[in-house]
């Protein structure tokens, strides 16, 4: 089975870091790959969530995009208007996955997981300008489905945003 490339890791802090406002948890985080980004060239996202707790935490450990995937990219232009992107995100979960641990991590204070995601700037900015981005995420595991429940976070939990980004987008 192809897995996505997941990180776990000490968050030390970086330049390249967005930190995330306080959320049931866990805190969202995004890191961009540049801050003037050109339409026609690949962009990095890292998205990842945070254990900001002296506790540790349990998490679904395959992070993917989407609703049902757990973070979703958001995307405004300067006016502060939505914008759409070229395609919807739709990573779902595999049920069968819910009962196996070996798809859960625990997060110890301070510990992230991440997830990557690449696309070219077209597929996301429609035009040159300024936009500002950030990601939200949610479990995409109920409580009454998740395999270990203890210091569970679920899908009851809510969101945790991570910080805004802005973007200057250029040909």
């Amino acid at each position: 089975m192809i897995r996505r490339v997941l990180f776990a890791v000490l968050f030390i802090g970086s330049s390249g870091l967005v930190a995330a406002s306080e959320a049931p948890g866990v805190h969202a985080r995004l890191s961009v790959s540049c801050a003037t980004c050109k339409r026609d060239e690949p962009i990095e996202l890292l998205a990842g969530i945070e254990n900001p707790s002296r506790d540790a935490v349990r998490v679904y450990g395959d992070l993917g995009w989407g609703e049902l995937g757990g973070f979703v990219l958001h995307i405004e232009d300067a006016n502060g208007k939505s914008v759409e992107a070229a395609s919807y995100d739709d990573d779902m979960i595999v049920p069968s996955t819910l009962d196996d641990p070996s798809y859960y991590a625990s997060l110890r204070e301070g510990h992230s997981l991440w997830v990557r995601r690449v696309a070219v700037g077209n597929e996301w900015f429609p035009a040159r300008g300024t936009y500002t981005i950030w990601v939200s995420y949610r479990s995409p595991v109920p409580m009454a489905l998740a395999a270990d429940r203890t210091h569970f976070v679920a899908r009851e939990a809510g969101y945790a945003e991570s910080r805004k980004v802005k973007i200057l987008v250029v040909d």
